[in-house]
């Protein structure tokens, strides 16, 4: 997924580029256009015709230069949305009623199955494999969750009461 946003972003780029350098081309043109009226070289039908026709393919790149902005301001939002929404995916299911915890799983998930009570294999969508089974993750490199290692108490004679240790998927799931 990351490799894909990095691509999308890269070829948004050159696309923009490839669209200003068009546009000043045709400015270019324009102008060249107006030098050649004033020198006598080319009749007013024919500049009007072709300043129109310049003005029109100006037009069309600035829309499409605008169109690509769109998109990667698109992008961006929805992937800070998904952030966001992932940041309260527990809150959400915990709150959630039977039913719509059902359906939150099948977005995740396709199959997970369990043997003496532990997860044993977790299938995921098309969309979620990618994301959580991806190359581009690598979970080796991730930071620990927040309460692995006990925090500092606040004196020597209170000690911490929250999560010491790390859940499993398998603890999540139950």
């Amino acid at each position: 997924m990351e490799k894909e946003i990095v691509n999308h972003q890269a070829s948004s780029i050159l696309q923009r580029k490839r669209l200003i350098k068009n546009i000043e081309d045709l400015n270019d043109k324009r102008y060249k256009l107006v030098e050649a009226y004033y020198a006598g070289a080319i009749a007013i039908d024919i500049l009007k015709g072709e300043q129109e026709r310049l003005v029109n393919e100006i037009g069309l790149a600035e829309d499409q230069l605008k169109a690509i902005d769109g998109k990667s301001d698109n992008v961006q939002e929805l992937l800070e949305l998904a952030i966001k929404l992932a940041g309260n995916c527990h809150k959400a299911y915990m709150k959630a009623k039977d039913d719509n915890r059902r359906l939150m799983n099948q977005s995740f998930f396709t199959k997970i199955l369990v043997g003496n009570g532990k997860l044993k294999e977790v299938h995921y969508t098309d969309l979620f494999s990618e994301i959580f089974s991806g190359s581009s993750l690598n979970k080796s490199d991730l930071v620990g969750v927040g309460g692995f290692e006990p925090p500092a108490s606040r004196s020597r004679t209170v000690r911490s009461t929250r999560l010491s240790h790390t859940p499993t998927p398998a603890d999540i799931l139950a």
